[in-house]
């Protein structure tokens, strides 16, 4: 059996409000996080752009847009990569409670696990998967792409498409993507980004996917890992699982499943064939389960193929055999229960979406920040909502124009205004699902009990939030920052090395699998030449 390393940076939005739910400066919040982390866990700082590495292994650092990042150490299990960003996610749910203490500020702060933002930025946050692998170039490309089209079934968070006023989709963000494949993760994104920075010793690749999202449920989270690992393991084993089902317009194909909650959408492959994005999973997991014994598959591969099938299985019988398990299932349930306890058939709003397209635009009803809905009220224990935003009604002529409109597709302009309040509030039910801390919609669920995602072993956060995982360099970096945090002045960290600027030696990490600490002779050169740490802007 054949070990591989893998991990996660997810990037997190953060809001602030004052005592009256009205907008607070966040910035100095914001950077009040990391001192109050490193204060209570060992730590030592990035060299260059800062950020710091925790004595788990794993990495924080506020990114340029002002966002937070949690960056996991390598794992070489996706029970472990679950675990380590559920263990990121708690130092930062705390951390922000604590900030506000010490700050002495009423009113709220919060993080969210969420991927679009709906106020009219067009921002997007990035949830990024890192597959340490040997299969250099361009060949897995055409191997993973069919993969990563499709996964978007167990994977998606779903949301609202950002280029629609109210159209829900499995995944936010494939309305960011622009190709098929790309070097960019800001801008003209890709399906496949094509970066390769190792941030290891010669001979290894760091696969680099920007087109996933931030998610809640163990489950997808722990599907997501093991599966696109197993797709890489068998592209760089020879096998090519993608040319049997090469799609021939994989944007335009995955557009098309993630627009289709029934998972039943075709599209065709070059060969002509038409598959739904449930068939294409189902390939890439027979080949898997073909090759279970081989020796370059990962020990957990039966385990991961066995949940993998079974929730296929699940998706192939409809929604509700998975609206208490995927992320994308628990929502659009939620929001069409919110939809009908405010009078409006969710089915209708296909047709008030293309209303709003000629209306949203000129009110921009989010560009304003929206005051917080109680959790009661989201999931539906109250009936009448307070107002969420406010925004210009829209004009007579407006109104007179799109009347013809409204009046074929059977609706009322009378409930125009109902219609815009419901959008609101299902843009922030959106949001507050991944809140971090025992507020979050997901949170809240969960602790209820009406939700089914956990996975047996995803389990002993508290451990990982001090520890780091068992192999690998990630253990020996966690050791090391635990033992010279109390001189952290002199050191500075990153993926690849500790650095000592006192002593001129540095901890070399730069082979990934390395057990054992392996100190080297090093001339300091100035902060301008160290080497960067990979810090990437807003994706």
């Amino acid at each position: 059996m054949s070990e591989w390393l893998f991990g996660w940076e997810n990037e997190y939005a953060f809001r602030a409000t004052d005592g009256r739910a009205r907008p607070a400066e966040r910035t100095t919040l914001l950077h009040s996080i990391q001192p109050l982390i490193m204060a209570k866990y060992p730590a030592l700082v990035g060299p260059g752009s800062g950020g710091m590495f925790l004595a788990n292994g794993g990495r924080m650092y506020v990114d340029c847009g002002m966002h937070q990042e949690w960056c996991t150490p390598e794992c070489a299990n996706p029970w472990d990569v679950v675990r380590y960003l559920l263990a990121g996610e708690k130092l930062l749910a705390e951390a922000v409670a604590e900030a506000l203490v010490k700050a002495r500020r009423t009113g709220e702060a919060a993080f969210f696990r969420c991927n679009v933002d709906y106020s009219g930025t067009g921002s997007t946050w990035g949830a990024h998967e890192s597959i340490l692998h040997r299969y250099g170039g361009d060949a897995l490309v055409a191997q993973l792409v069919p993969f990563l089209v499709s996964r978007i079934v167990i994977t998606g968070a779903g949301g609202f498409d950002p280029a629609s006023p109210c159209r829900f989709t499995l995944s936010p963000r494939v309305g960011y993507l622009r190709r098929t494949v790309s070097p960019h993760s800001t801008h003209d994104r890709g399906i496949f980004h094509t970066k390769d920075e190792p941030l290891a010793s010669a001979g290894y690749h760091r696969l680099h996917i920007i087109c996933g999202e931030s998610l809640n449920s163990h489950l997808a989270n722990w599907l997501k890992a093991g599966t696109t690992v197993l797709a890489v393991a068998l592209a760089e084993a020879g096998f090519r699982p993608g040319d049997a089902v090469a799609l021939q317009l994989p944007l335009r194909a995955m557009r098309r499943y993630a627009d289709d909650p029934t998972c039943t959408a075709v599209a065709s492959t070059k060969s002509r064939t038409l598959l739904t994005a449930i068939s294409i999973q189902r390939h890439y997991l027979q080949l898997a389960e073909a090759h279970l014994r081989d020796a370059f598959m990962p020990p957990w591969a039966e385990e991961v193929t066995r949940r993998w099938r079974e929730l296929l299985d699940r998706l192939s019988s409809g929604i509700d055999a998975v609206s208490t398990t995927l992320d994308w299932a628990i929502k659009l349930r939620l929001f069409q229960r919110h939809a009908q306890r405010r009078g409006i058939p969710w089915e209708s709003l296909r047709h008030w979406n293309n209303v709003l397209t000629h209306l949203v635009p000129p009110l921009a009803p989010l560009r304003r920040p929206y005051g917080m809905l109680p959790v009661d009220l989201l999931l539906l224990r109250h009936s009448r909502p307070r107002p969420v935003f406010t925004a210009s009604s829209p004009s007579v002529e407006q109104v007179r124009t799109l009347q013809p409109m409204i009046e074929r597709k059977g609706l009322s302009i009378g409930q125009l205004a109902d219609v815009l309040k419901l959008r609101a509030e299902l843009l922030e039910i959106d949001l507050r699902f991944g809140e971090l801390g025992s507020a979050g919609l997901f949170n809240v669920l969960d602790q209820a009990g009406v939700l089914d995602h956990r996975v047996a072993g995803v389990d002993n956060i508290e451990h990982a939030v001090a520890n780091p995982p068992q192999l690998g360099r990630a253990r020996i970096r966690g050791e090391a920052i635990r033992r010279l945090s109390p001189r952290g002045s002199q050191y500075s960290c990153d993926w690849s090395a500790i650095y000592s600027a006192t002593e001129r030696r540095m901890l070399d990490l730069s082979e990934p699998w390395t057990a054992q600490e392996n100190w080297k002779s090093y001339n300091m050169p100035s902060d301008s030449d160290v080497p960067d740490v990979g810090f990437e802007c807003p994706a």
